[in-house]
């Protein structure tokens, strides 16, 4: 098995022989976690320190109304809990997305990586790479559109893949549903549904299953502007232009004392609801004025009920991305059942008028 965590902390700097070696170790009793389930759960003290060798997992919260977020996916080489020896329980949950191999690191382990200024400096780079990348999550949630948003997690995604040696040109595997998509972006997923179309008609990328191939790179980062620099993949490069000094001296940090905790893993996550295949198919036909998008995925709702909400929760996110060209604009969305027949349709009418004050600019 490739040493995912080795080939992930050359990023940021050269490894020696025996750092390599250590690592290895680390690595040696591996063990397979089903795809959906919890590695922790919110307010559970780990002992030992979870590690992805294999798949894709994520970072999540639940609200009091069983609303999910995600903000973070992790991959190959990245560290589920690399915090408990700072923190004396999870603030958030972790479950897996995919089939992982994952390993568990006994703190004492984790405490003899860190005596490895080589490996300390790694590990500190990588945590400081997780902060910016939530920082460029935040300004991509706030300030980004739903299709831009949308692409420029995919460009994220690419890159941090290629980076490891799992992305093919551009294509790369990334097992992420649409209603999981919809609880990164904070989206309906009805305008996500629609959103992804848009990206593929605009001939910038497909979707099929959890596969991703991205036609034009470069035209999709001008689209999304994405900018690569706060994920630093250039760190071995800086490493060696800058550690023409003494390795040793370089880093003390994440001392030795930091560790607590106990708690158990393997819980199960409930499946998303879209994994139910009882429940009746419902389709969202959307229009906002400019294209008619007909919907031919849908989603696996309880009932008609749940197919009017879902309609309803469309229109705020197509309202916010578009601005009206003139003083009036109509969005709608009509639900369908699996017989084609409509059980319901909603319109947003959004309205403008001039005041007296208003002057025509030119």
């Amino acid at each position: 098995m490739v040493n995912a965590l080795a080939r992930k902390l050359e990023l940021f700097g050269p490894l020696s022989d025996d750092d390599r070696r250590l690592l290895d170790e680390t690595i040696m009793r591996p063990r397979t976690v089903e795809d959906h389930q919890d590695i922790i759960r919110e307010g559970d003290a780990p002992e030992d320190v979870h590690l992805v060798l294999e798949g894709f997992a994520m970072r999540y919260k639940i609200l009091p109304d069983g609303r999910r977020s995600i903000f973070a996916y992790l991959i190959p080489g990245d560290f589920c809990d690399l915090n408990i020896f700072i923190l004396k329980a999870m603030d958030h949950g972790i479950a897996t997305l995919s089939a992982c191999t994952m390993v568990d690191i006994p703190r004492q382990r984790i405490l003899e990586l860190l005596e490895r200024p080589a490996i300390a400096r790694a590990l500190w780079w990588a945590t400081l790479v997780d902060e910016a990348t939530l920082r460029e999550w935040l300004v991509n949630m706030g300030r980004r559109n739903a299709e831009s948003s949308i692409a420029h997690l995919f460009c994220e995604i690419h890159l941090r893949l290629k980076s490891i040696g799992l992305a093919d040109g551009g294509e790369f595997y990334f097992p992420v549903t649409q209603r999981e998509l919809s609880d990164t972006m904070g989206l309906s997923a009805v305008h996500m549904n629609r959103s992804l179309q848009n990206l593929q008609a605009m001939g910038l990328l497909t979707v099929r299953r959890s596969k991703i191939k991205i036609h034009d790179i470069d035209r999709l980062h001008e689209m999304c502007e994405f900018n690569s620099n706060y994920l630093h993949l250039d760190g071995s490069k800086t490493i060696k232009k800058q550690m023409r000094c003494r390795t040793e001296t370089c880093m003390g940090m994440l001392s030795a004392d930091r560790h607590q905790g106990a708690g158990d893993r393997g819980k199960s996550l409930p499946r998303p609801p879209c994994r139910e295949t009882l429940m009746p198919r419902y389709f969202i036909d959307t229009d906002d004025g400019d294209r008619l998008h007909q919907d031919h995925t849908g989603h696996v709702l309880p009932d008609t009920e749940a197919a009017r909400k879902t309609a309803l929760d469309a229109l705020p996110d197509m309202a916010r991305d578009k601005i009206p060209d003139g003083d009036t604009r109509t969005i709608t969305a009509t639900a369908r059942d699996e017989q084609g027949n409509v059980v319901y349709a909603a319109t947003l009418t959004l309205k403008g008028e001039r005041g007296p004050g208003y002057v025509r600019e030119g």
